[in-house]
């Protein structure tokens, strides 16, 4: 864009908005709604982003070999379904799936979930919006054999690390957000 065409362009852009400013649009409800809701938007996005930026987290070694390990593994397990966090505590409207999948056709979510379990163990309950609250317990893990698994992928270190890195971030900014609810005091207007 030459300097002539950025000209124009600024000019344009300056008189449609004293065009709108002339015809009261900055008055009107749905320009004031939209505007508080940008501002609001901007305001979580850079919060969150600056708190995303000031974690650090490590993925080690061990986690990087049992992540290596899994992928040449079959998972059994059960998913524990709750509608709410009561009925989980009280163990009522529970709904229960056993699951059988190889450990790299389950979603990412799950994998990292399971990489901290061993045979036998269970999840720490978690809220997923409308599924509600979910528990994990691993049944068994089976070492697929190579000819069953077909053609193994070269295991992309790079690509684990970042996935670990990213579920471990996204572990530290829920606990965050879990910390601020707990703490804020919320009034209502009856």
């Amino acid at each position: 864009m030459s300097r002539e065409q950025f000209a124009e362009s600024l000019i344009d852009k300056q008189l449609l908005i004293q065009e709108a400013v002339r015809m009261e649009i900055n008055k009107e409800e749905n320009f004031r709604s939209a505007v508080e809701s940008f501002y609001e938007q901007s305001l979580i996005k850079i919060l969150v982003d600056r708190k995303l930026d000031s974690l650090v987290v490590d993925v080690t070694d061990a986690e990087m070999a049992k992540y290596e390990e899994l992928t040449q593994s079959k998972i059994f397990l059960t998913k524990f379904n709750y509608p709410t966090l009561k009925d989980m505590q009280e163990k009522t409207n529970e709904s229960i799936q056993d699951i059988e999948s190889d450990f790299i056709n389950l979603s990412d979510d799950l994998k990292f979930t399971l990489l901290s379990l061993e045979k036998g163990e269970s999840s720490k309950p978690k809220k997923k919006g409308m599924e509600g609250v979910l528990i994990y317990r691993i049944k068994d893990i089976q070492k697929i054999e190579q000819a069953e698994a077909g053609k193994s992928e070269k295991f992309d270190v790079k690509k684990v690390s970042l996935l670990i890195q990213d579920k471990k971030k996204e572990q530290l900014l829920d606990e965050w957000t879990d910390a601020i609810r707990e703490s804020a005091e919320i009034w209502r207007k009856e």
